[in-house]
C-alpha cells in the first residue's frame, strides 16, 4: 500500500547517454544549462541541470506530483565531488497567496534557531540551493497550464521517511524530536505547520544518530496573523486530519491542537501498521481504511471518532511494542477531551473536579512523552 497522495509516474533511464537536446536559458542565479538525455535501449529519460559554480543536478524518479508541486529525487554533482550527493528537487507552481512560501518559512526558522535554540536546525529541512526555470526547461510542460511561465525550483538535502525506522528507540526519538521542533516553531518562531502527516515526518542521520525532521512547510502560516477571513480552507492530509476539520460545512480556524491530534494519528498508524519499513498486510481492525484515497471526509471523521473513543489495540507490530505507552498517553488526552466536550454539564463538572478532560496542549503532550518514552529517548 503506497502512502496517501504519493504516486510514482516517471521511471528514469540509465546514465552514460547521448545528449538529445540542450539549451541555455537565463536564470536569476546565472547561466542555467539543461540537457535531456536518453538511453540507447529505452525511451525513458532523465534530466541534467548544470548550475553556476561547477555544480550539476541529475534528476531521478518522481516522488510526488500534486496540484502546484512536483518533487523528484536527484543527485548533485560538483567538480570536486565525483560521487555526487543525493538531494530532493522541488518544483513549485506560482500561486496567488499572502502566505510566506515554504522557502521563506524555513529560512526564517533557521535564522531564529541560534544560541540556545541551535538544536532546532537538526530537525528542520536543509535548503541547499534555489533557482527559477520555465516548465519547458524542466520537461514539465505537460503538467502545467499554459499561463505558467516560471517555476520556483528548490534543492533540499535528502531526508528519509520516518516509516523506514525499524526499532522503538529510533522511532520514539524521531517522534519526540518532531514534537519538540513543532513546539518551538509555534512558540518561538510563531509558525504553525498545519499538515502533520505520515509523508511529512522524516529523519536524517548525523554522526550515526537519528534526528527526527519536521518537513514540508507548504501550508505553514504565522498563527498570529491567521483569522477566519483568511482561512477558509481545510488544511492537512485527510487520513491524519483532526476530526473538527472533517466536519461538514465551513472549516474552523486552524489551531495547534489540530496538529497535535494529527501527530497522534501518525504515531498510532506507524506503530500498528509498519514492520521493518513496510506496511503490514493485516493491520489491527480500523486502521486499514484510513489511507484509502476514496475514503470520504465523513467516513474519515467516523474513523477517527471511533479510534479516539475506543481503547488502543493491545499489540503494535513486533518492534514497536515499547512505544504503545507513549501513544496511549497522548491518546488518553484526546479521549478525555472527547468525552468532556460530548458530555452534559454534570459530567463536565466531574471532569473539572478531577482536573481531567481539558483541551490537550503542549505541556500535556510533553508530559506524555516524558513519562512514557523509553528513558534513552526522553530529555
Amino acid at each position: 500500500m503506497r502512502p496517501y497522495g504519493v504516486h510514482n509516474f516517471i521511471v528514469t533511464g540509465e546514465c552514460g547517454c547521448s545528449v538529445l537536446e540542450e539549451s541555455k536559458p537565463k536564470s536569476p542565479i546565472g547561466e542555467l544549462c539543461l540537457a535531456r538525455q536518453q538511453t540507447s535501449s529505452s525511451s525513458n529519460h532523465f534530466m541534467r541541470i548544470d548550475l553556476p559554480g561547477g555544480q550539476s543536478l541529475v534528476l531521478g524518479d518522481t516522488i510526488v506530483s500534486r496540484c502546484g508541486t512536483w518533487v523528484s529525487r536527484a543527485t548533485m554533482h560538483s567538480d570536486s565531488d565525483s560521487g555526487g550527493r543525493s538531494v530532493i528537487l522541488k518544483c513549485i507552481w506560482p500561486a496567488p497567496t499572502s502566505r510566506k512560501s515554504e522557502v521563506e518559512v524555513i529560512k526564517e526558522a533557521t535564522e531564529k534557531a541560534t544560541g540556545e535554540f541551535l538544536w532546532v536546525r537538526d530537525h528542520l529541512p536543509c535548503l541547499l540551493d534555489e533557482f527559477h526555470a520555465t516548465p519547458a526547461q524542466l520537461g514539465l510542460s505537460e503538467y502545467c497550464d499554459e499561463e505558467v511561465e516560471e517555476l520556483h525550483v528548490v534543492v533540499f538535502e535528502e531526508l528519509y521517511p520516518i516509516t523506514d525506522l525499524t526499532n522503538s528507540q529510533d522511532l520514539g526519538k524521531a517522534f519526540y524530536d518532531i514534537f519538540r521542533c513543532y513546539h518551538w516553531m509555534y512558540e518561538i518562531a510563531g509558525i504553525m505547520h498545519r499538515d502533520i502527516s505520515i509523508s511529512n515526518l522524516m529523519f536524517r542521520m548525523k554522526d550515526g544518530h537519528v534526528y527526527g525532521v519536521l518537513n514540508d512547510f507548504d501550508l505553514a502560516v504565522h498563527w498570529a496573523e491567521l483569522d477566519a477571513s483568511t482561512s477558509q480552507r481545510r488544511t492537512g492530509t485527510q487520513p491524519f486530519m483532526a476530526r473538527e476539520l472533517l466536519k461538514p460545512g465551513d472549516p474552523p480556524l486552524h489551531i495547534y491542537r489540530f496538529d497535535l491530534e494529527s501527530l497522534l494519528y501518525v504515531m498510532a498508524y506507524v506503530i500498528y501498521c509498519y514492520h521493518d519499513g513496510q506496511e503490514i498486510d493485516d493491520p489491527p481492525y480500523g486502521f486499514e481504511p484510513w489511507v484509502h484515497e476514496s475514503r470520504t471526509r465523513e467516513l474519515a471523521r467516523m474513523d477517527k471518532t471511533v479510534f479516539i473513543a475506543d481503547r488502543l489495540p493491545e499489540h503494535p507490530t513486533k518492534n514497536f511494542g515499547s512505544l504503545r505507552p507513549v501513544v496511549q498517553g497522548v491518546h488518553q488526552l484526546f479521549q478525555e477531551y472527547h468525552h468532556y466536550v460530548s458530555s452534559g454539564e454534570h459530567m463536565k463538572e466531574a471532569f473539572r473536579k478531577f482536573e481531567r478532560g481539558g483541551e490537550p496542549d503542549f505541556d500535556m503532550v510533553e508530559k506524555a512523552f516524558q513519562e512514557n518514552l523509553p528513558k534513552a529517548n526522553a530529555g
